[in-house]
């Protein structure tokens, strides 16, 4: 049985129909596999299809810890080792189970399938916040899809994304646990343009909205800047 914020999600994204985990399953691998990408490394996938982009400029300039959930794990456990940060998610770590908070390969309790599509959402409507990605961007995005041969679903699914960038409360009801809002609020950070306003204002309010205290914003951005 699907858990209620898994199947919310695939309902969410897919308002047309109702998807199966499997559907979903099948459609981030046939998107993956038209881009010739590992489905660890979301960020690549999403860089083949805004290539020639603002979006694809920024995600070409955007640090190596968010090009796989290995190396974004990496930065998100150390945030969780900061105080404010470690003492949150000891308050949760009885409802998760032992492997998903002990384990190397994952931090998440997310399905990687889902959790990719999670972080691509975040990334496009931090870098939308301002509207900067216009009809010339989105045909060429168009073009890029039509390139790589995506399947008519993702395209769909892309296409909805960047029209109608999600607000931060979308996001936000998509991180069950700390570990995940986490790196939704690393992405993010990583994507936009701090001297933006609309922009800055986007990533102080999905602060908020994950429930991060200006403390712990700190202390994540601490272990950007200084990982170790």
């Amino acid at each position: 049985m699907l858990r209620p914020f898994t199947q919310w999600f695939l309902n969410e994204s897919f308002s047309n129909s109702v998807m199966t985990l499997d559907h979903f399953t099948l459609l981030n691998r046939q998107l993956l596999e038209c881009l010739q990408a590992d489905a660890t490394s979301p960020v690549a996938a999403l860089s083949s299809i805004v290539s020639g982009t603002s979006l694809g400029e920024r995600i070409a300039k955007a640090p190596a810890c968010i090009g796989s959930f290995q190396h974004l794990d990496s930065i998100v456990r150390a945030a969780l080792q900061r105080p404010s940060l470690a003492l949150r998610f000891r308050s949760v770590e009885r409802e998760m189970p032992d492997d998903a908070v002990h384990a190397d390969e994952s931090i998440s309790t997310i399905p990687n399938d889902v959790r990719a599509l999670v972080l691509l959402r975040a990334m496009i409507a931090a870098a939308n916040a301002d509207g900067e990605i216009d009809s010339t961007e989105l045909v060429q995005i168009e073009d890029n899809s039509a390139r790589l041969q995506l399947p008519e679903s993702a395209r769909t699914w892309l296409r909805c994304e960047l029209k109608t960038p999600r607000n931060v409360y979308s996001i936000a009801s998509i991180t069950e646990q700390p570990a995940d809002a986490v790196a939704a609020y690393i992405v993010s950070h990583l994507i936009v343009d701090h001297q933006n306003e609309a922009e800055q204002a986007f990533l102080d309010e999905l602060a908020g909205a994950l429930q991060l205290t200006p403390r712990m914003v700190m202390e994540i951005e601490q272990v950007l800047h200084d990982p170790t």
